[in-house]
């Protein structure tokens, strides 16, 4: 799925109705909120609902996203928030675009954190049943980078670089709509 950017100004006349929204591929989104106004850590994450909280609760909890990224078939939103100490993409959230609901969320995991150990992240999610999955090789030249550690019933996703031998980001998405191919990064 392709996304595009929206500016702050597109977003706010799209919502009330007054503007139209176009559809141009980008690879970055537009900054919407260069202000950083909360310190987001992973217990909040994982207290939001998927398939429950709406955009404006989350607004309400963390504030403006820093981006905002338009799938360019209109189906979803994805929110994307900085940390504001790294001052890099922290987490993203995947709304659906006419509900407003929450479908998938997705943390990124930094040097110096707790979480870049699988086994850390295996006893803090003592629950899953964790199944290593590893992608299809798409360069014959090069073995795939990464695995996924992945747990169908609760919808978690742990990528984790092979090379490394640490994870990159955790997702939790619908239950009903977990796949590896949510995980895989998309090419063109």
């Amino acid at each position: 799925m392709r996304f595009i950017t929206l500016t702050k100004r597109m977003l706010s006349l799209a919502l009330l109705g007054l503007g139209s929204v176009f559809y141009v591929g980008c690879t970055h989104p537009n900054v919407v909120n260069s202000e950083i106004t909360a310190e987001i850590t992973l217990n909040d994450v994982e207290d939001l609902s998927i398939g429950q909280i709406k955009q404006s609760d989350v607004s309400r909890k963390f504030g403006s996203p820093q981006q905002v990224v338009l799938s360019t078939d209109g189906s979803r939103v994805v929110w994307i928030y900085v940390d504001k100490r790294l001052r890099l993409p922290r987490l993203s959230l995947y709304f659906d675009a006419q509900s407003g609901i929450l479908h998938k969320k997705k943390w990124e995991v930094y040097t110096g954190e707790a979480e870049l150990n699988l086994e850390t992240l295996k006893t803090r999610y003592q629950a899953a049943k964790l199944t290593r999955v590893d992608p299809k090789w798409k360069n014959s030249d090069a073995a795939p980078g990464v695995a996924y550690f992945i747990d169908q019933k609760h919808g978690l996703s742990i990528e984790f670089n092979k090379s490394r031998r640490e994870v990159e980001n955790i997702t939790w998405s619908l239950k009903n709509s977990r796949s590896v191919a949510d995980s895989e990064p998309k090419t063109k």
